[in-house]
């Protein structure tokens, strides 16, 4: 670890002095730029995003009193929160999006399908978590998630 330290701190120094001379921060900027369009490009760097998956449910058999219980002191703040956003329990956003809850769809494309704001998600994602009822993945996007799966089936 104090290796690499070391290096970094002499792989700095190094490309601080090849900068001195005369090279504008725009110019840096221009190459940082264009380095981390390429990277992404060839899929060096890659995005991951969030997916949520509904665990051991059932949309009729449900039970809902022991979760809106467990749920309702840990929200009670948060009804009245700085984002004026309008309290709907977790509970019946999970019944509404349950269809959708598959591991196939982003937490972005939630968002943009079902009109949520963050907190909102947050929300679910909380309650979720706490009661069992969801699980949060974090993976490469494939291409048959999203809308892409719609677009394809048209």
């Amino acid at each position: 670890s104090k290796s690499r330290n070391d290096d970094a701190a002499l792989l700095g120094r190094e490309i601080s002095q090849q900068f001195d001379g005369g090279v504008s921060p725009a110019e840096i900027e221009e190459v940082v730029y264009n380095m981390a369009v390429w990277l992404r490009s060839h899929q060096v760097v890659i995005n991951m995003e969030e997916y949520l998956v509904a665990v051991g449910t059932d949309k009729d058999g449900y039970e809902t009193q022991d979760s809106k219980d467990s749920w309702s002191a840990a929200v009670e703040a948060s009804e009245y929160s700085y984002d004026q956003t309008p309290f709907q329990h977790p509970e019946s956003l999970y019944k509404e999006l349950l269809d959708n809850l598959t591991g196939s769809t982003s937490t972005a494309a939630l968002c943009w399908r079902f009109e949520l704001d963050p907190m909102q998600l947050h929300r679910l994602k909380s309650w979720g978590l706490v009661n069992n009822k969801l699980r949060v993945l974090s993976r490469v996007p494939s291409p048959n998630d999203d809308w892409n799966t719609e677009l394809s089936k048209q």
